[in-house]
């Protein structure tokens, strides 16, 4: 049989905001190295074949376009969908991790559900597993003229779309974020040795928990 690949769809928490340069220790790096050393130990036989982690995050990226305002930089998840998912050879599963932005600009619960059970679909459509992700709390920022900023309406926004996707919403499997990074005492926040200073980005050590918490 064919190598496997998991594709990672998201935003700049998928590309890596506030990671150290050139250090791989991405949430998604981590996941890597467990998910090779938990293959070369339970299969032995199959040892020198590699199970491939691809990151498609893009800083900033959107599920959707309609109504944003600003409107997105980048091609939203929908748009891309193609490209950077269906594009790979041997993909098997798909990781969805992205709407904070959205949320950012304005989007409606509504309008980020509906985006992301479109991609569950196509998902579904080409015989790939889907795994949804919860997304993580934002710290309030006041907007400015060059960004929208952050409140608890989008907080409330977020917590209605993670309903949804803790539900099962369209998705085969789900990730929790959210429950990794929270603050217990403050669940609409991170907690401090989680956020990396902006309130939106995990920190290293963030991003270490996140990769760890995953469910091989």
């Amino acid at each position: 049989s064919s190598d496997l690949a998991i594709v990672m769809f998201g935003d700049s928490i998928t590309d890596g905001t506030c990671t150290t340069l050139d250090a791989h220790d991405r949430w998604e790096d981590l996941l890597a190295v467990r998910l090779a050393l938990a293959y070369s130990e339970t299969a032995p036989a199959r040892r020198g074949r590699m199970l491939s982690v691809v990151n498609e995050g893009i800083g900033g990226n959107t599920v959707t376009r309609d109504g944003l305002t600003p409107v997105p930089d980048s091609p939203p998840g929908l748009e891309r969908f193609d490209r950077d998912v269906l594009g790979h050879h041997g993909v098997s599963d798909v990781v969805v991790f992205m709407g904070t932005n959205d949320i950012r600009r304005g989007a409606r619960t509504a309008q980020v559900i509906d985006g992301l059970a479109r991609i569950s679909r196509r998902l579904e459509a080409a015989g790939l597993r889907s795994i949804g992700v919860t997304i993580i709390p934002r710290h309030n920022v006041i907007a400015t003229p060059n960004n929208s900023g952050w409140n608890d309406e989008k907080t409330r926004t977020r917590r209605e779309v993670n309903q949804w996707i803790r539900s099962r919403g369209s998705f085969d499997r789900v990730i929790d974020f959210d429950q990794v990074v929270r603050d217990s005492a403050q669940p609409d926040l991170m907690q401090p040795a989680f956020n990396c200073g902006d309130g939106i980005h995990p920190s290293p050590a963030g991003y270490f928990a996140m990769g760890r918490a995953i469910d091989l």
